[in-house]
């Protein structure tokens, strides 16, 4: 499957201020940890201890970014799906929530055989597609911005490994250790005057993860019930012409808003940001975000500016 690209991402371990009670890391559908990707980590001496810990962190955040996801669209308790979710209709169609719904349910748990579709994802950094330094003719993303990407050990089956492969500059994004170290205050551009959207200033490695995540658990067979191919990194023709990346919350709300819309079913970022606008949405309910591209219908065509072919765009504002 084609890599998956950096992106200015963020998400994490969910405990929100108010909103749904905090999943219990005992609940049923969530990995033994002895099973996790955590084990391999041991095996490769060159990571830090450091290192090792953000990613442990990381997967746990994503583990618990998803149950928040799954829990917008079926409330704890509720048998009918939650049709009405105004974060989902910022990301998705209104008419793709259950397939989304069951995009989440199957990262956490395959309800029909019982297996469990992350027991097999492992950490690695040896880059055996030579992707995190790649220069590829026509390809919109600069070498050295991919910061991870997965590939298959074996494509479909829920019971052989899979990689999650880790580049470099990960460890140069200097994102907090947690989403709990993230202030409310702080994801805003000026907070006292309520200018506040999602952004780069959510991001942490919780968010890179499940971006991945979703990416794998997509390619396992059976796959999520309503998907006809697995999620990649879709891309779309930006208002201006340009073709971009389906990456980060200015993005992935744009590609909804368009004629391509149907792509963002298929597109990895759409779950990551959708997850993460749910969690700090619970976080900080005395804030409301607005939609990232907002502030373009208050300033003249000639002053706006261009997005990027990389996708990146407005989340580094």
């Amino acid at each position: 499957m084609r890599p998956a690209l950096f992106a200015l991402l963020a998400l994490g371990p969910v405990s929100p201020a108010s909103g749904h009670p905090r999943p219990s890391s005992e609940a049923t559908d969530v990995v033994p940890r002895s099973v996790t990707s955590l084990q391999y980590l041991d095996k490769l001496p060159d990571w830090t201890a450091e290192q090792r810990h953000l990613l442990d962190i990381g997967f746990d955040e994503a583990i618990d970014l998803a149950k928040y996801a799954r829990w917008e669209l079926l409330p704890p308790g509720k048998s009918q799906v939650n049709k009405n979710s105004k974060i989902f209709k910022k990301y998705f169609r209104a008419e793709d929530v259950e397939t989304v719904l069951g995009v989440f349910q199957s990262l956490l748990s395959d309800s029909t055989s019982g297996s469990d579709r992350l027991q097999a994802i492992h950490f690695g950094n040896i880059d055996p597609q030579a992707a995190c330094d790649a220069v590829r003719p026509g390809d919109p993303v600069p070498p050295g911005t991919i910061a991870l990407y997965t590939t298959p050990w074996s494509p479909h089956a829920a019971d052989k490994a899979s990689f999650i492969f880790v580049c470099p500059v990960v460890w140069q994004l200097g994102y907090p250790r947690t989403i709990h170290d993230i202030q409310c205050e702080a994801t805003c551009a000026n907070a006292a005057k309520k200018e506040c959207w999602p952004s780069a200033r959510m991001a942490t490695y919780g968010g890179l993860i499940l971006h991945e995540l979703i990416h794998r658990t997509s390619q396992i067979k059976d796959r999520p019930k309503g998907l006809e191919s697995g999620i990649f990194d879709e891309s779309f023709k930006d208002t201006d012409g340009k073709t971009v990346l389906a990456y980060d919350s200015y993005y992935t709300q744009k590609l909804v808003k368009g004629a391509e819309r149907s792509k963002a079913l298929y597109n990895a970022d759409s779950y990551a940001m959708f997850a993460r606008e749910v969690w700090f949405t619970l976080k900080c309910p005395l804030i409301k975000y607005k939609d990232p591209d907002h502030w373009e219908s208050t300033i003249p065509n000639n002053l706006k500016p261009k997005p990027k072919s990389a996708g990146v765009g407005m989340e580094e504002l």
